[in-house]
């Protein structure tokens, strides 16, 4: 006959989980309404953004949207149009579309037509790379990029892939232009 001595547990705590913000006032009907369409949300393209804002990549009918949620979550009215900009690119979404913000307020966007970047207002910065989009990196179109990274002075680090074994890191200025070439 086996014997089974109980063993005492040690005492533990639980976090509270912390309440629900009820002030956050995000809805996707308002980003509807100011566009003019209904727009289709990326949930893996959610950045920060400067100034404690959040930054949603949409597309609605092949057209790209950049929308800008204040810290409560509404729609930030000094952004594109309400609170929604449309760079006018075409499609943004895909899996090899993101985006990505610097201290500085821009926001840089990957897409399948190169990485454009737009003013703290929304609107593209036509003084970056040609009509405000860097489209050709090295040797290949930059929708070939698996990271992006903004430096601390306005230029640009990009991973991209060159073919199925070699990436090349790059550098981009603050201009959009090619500065530096790693290559491995």
């Amino acid at each position: 006959m086996s014997t089974f001595f109980a063993e005492s547990l040690e005492r533990r705590s639980h976090l509270a989980a912390s309440p629900v913000d009820t002030g956050w006032h995000f809805s996707p009907k308002d980003v509807d309404n100011v566009a003019g369409t209904h727009v289709t949300i990326d949930g893996s393209s959610i950045q920060p953004s400067y100034g404690g804002r959040t930054l949603l990549l949409g597309s609605a009918s092949g057209s790209g949207f950049v929308i800008r949620l204040n810290e409560d979550g509404t729609l930030d009215a000094d952004f594109g149009n309400g609170g929604v900009a449309n760079p006018g690119l075409g499609r943004l979404g895909g899996s090899e579309q993101s985006m990505v913000s610097d201290t500085l307020g821009y926001t840089y966007l990957v897409t399948s037509k190169g990485i454009a970047r737009l003013r703290a207002n929304g609107r593209r910065d036509f003084t970056y790379g040609v009509s405000g989009v860097a489209n050709r990196v090295t040797n290949g179109l930059v929708n070939f990029a698996l990271d992006v990274r903004p430096d601390n002075a306005g230029g640009l680090d990009v991973l991209q892939r060159q073919d199925t074994h070699t990436a090349q890191l790059v550098h981009l200025n603050t201009r959009g232009k090619l500065s530096a070439v790693w290559s491995g």
